[in-house]
Order: structure tokens, then C-alpha cells, then sequence
């Protein structure tokens, strides 16, 4: 679905000019009913998008939000953070985030962190294998090197200082 939407622009404009010809060949005068019930018919499902707007989120993407904002309040704004949703972490806690380094040696890894000025350490629930393969090996290999800042349970999620 991402790929598509830089595209559904042009496939609604695509559409309007479609149902504009197919009109204009099986009606020879122009009327401006057409365009309105036209439009009724686009404007249908504007109800059930607002509702899907406002449900609440799955409990695994809650806790992350929540800890973003939680580290948009208690972070300096320098702070940088390694997650699995770099661009997710950026808009609710504006402090930059990147992707896990893909290193398996533990070492490896804090020291790839190290080097990228990564502060701070996300683990969540969100079903991405990045910080199962990458992060639990470094912290049970060098639980001193992180700190916990918070964590919320319902999935567990936490957010580590690296020290």
C-alpha cells in the first residue's frame, strides 16, 4: 500500500477524467446534476475513514507513542535514538531516530551505536525482528552498558539509555 499512495493523485485524477469522458459520450448535453451525484458518490465514504481515524491504536503501537512523547519531555533535544520505526519515533517524540545497526556480534553493535551518536535504545512489541536479532544479544552480553529510563507493560516496551 505505501508504494501505491505517491500515485493516488494520479489515479484519482485518472478516474475523474475517466468517469468525465465515459459522461460525456452517453450523454450528449452536459448537465451539472451529473457532476453532483458524481460527487455524492466520492463523498460517501468520507464517514467511515473519519471513524477509522479515531480508533484507538493496537496496545504494542500505544506504549511506543507514549514513550515518544515520554522522551520528547524528559530527552535533550540532541538526543538521537536507535528503533524499529525511525519515522513513527520522529513524529511523536521529534528527537531523530534511526534503524537498529545490522550487527549480530553484540560489541559490534553498541560500538556501531556508539559511532552513530545513539543515545538512547527502543525495544517494543511491533513485530519487527530487528530487535530480537540485533539488540537482546548486545544486552545480554552488556546489560551495563544500558540503563532502563521507562518501560510500560501491555506489551512490555521500554526505552534504554545507552551508556
Amino acid at each position: 500500500m505505501r508504494f501505491i499512495q505517491p500515485l493516488v493523485p494520479v489515479l484519482m485524477l485518472a478516474a475523474l477524467y475517466g468517469a468525465w469522458e465515459a459522461a460525456r459520450r452517453a450523454v450528449p448535453t452536459w448537465n451539472p446534476w451529473w457532476f453532483a451525484a458524481l460527487a455524492v458518490v466520492m463523498f460517501g465514504p468520507i464517514k467511515t475513514l473519519r471513524e477509522e481515524a479515531q480508533m484507538e491504536y493496537p496496545a504494542s503501537f500505544s506504549n511506543y507513542f507514549r514513550l515518544a512523547e515520554f522522551t520528547k519531555e524528559n530527552t535533550p533535544p540532541d538526543a538521537q535514538v536507535a528503533t524499529s520505526k525511525p519515522a513513527l519515533w520522529y513524529l511523536f517524540a521529534e528527537r531523530r531516530a534511526q534503524r537498529f545497526p545490522a550487527e549480530a556480534d553484540p560489541k559490534a553493535f553498541i560500538d556501531k551505536l556508539k559511532a552513530d551518536g545513539i543515545t538512547h535504545v527502543v525495544v517494543d512489541q511491533l513485530g519487527f525482528g530487528s530487535v530480537g536479532r540485533y539488540f537482546i544479544p548486545a544486552y545480554q552480553a552488556y546489560p551495563e552498558r544500558f540503563t532502563l529510563v521507562a518501560q510500560l507493560p501491555g506489551p512490555d516496551t521500554y526505552v534504554f539509555k545507552l551508556d
